[in-house]
């Protein structure tokens, strides 16, 4: 086993497999994966790869809650999340990235 120190500053993760919106209606196929991706094409125009990475995820466990997110190494999970929620999620990463960067 070797282990890796990893410069990546913010690491977020998306739920791909939400199958609820948060209002615990059924969600149309693949919601959580187009968040993600637009969310990933947005942190993309802004930050190198190596410092911010947006990454899908199985199940974060909270599905009723629509879709989900958690920022590393915060662990600050976002929940309820639906399209055109990503500006929020990319300021919010702005800040944790501002804050940690300058660390």
């Amino acid at each position: 086993m070797k282990i890796l120190e990893s410069k990546i500053i913010t690491h977020v993760f998306v739920c791909a497999t939400c199958t609820l919106e948060g209002n615990a209606t059924p969600a149309k196929a693949g919601v959580g994966i187009e968040f993600r991706n637009k969310l990933k094409r947005m942190a993309a125009a802004k930050w190198n790869k190596s410092d911010v990475r947006i990454s899908s995820s199985g199940c974060l466990g909270k599905c009723g809650k629509g879709i989900n997110c958690v920022i590393y190494p915060e662990g600050q999970w976002i929940s309820n999340l639906q399209a055109g929620d990503e500006h929020e999620v990319i300021k919010l990463i702005e800040t944790i990235y501002l804050k940690r960067s300058a660390n």
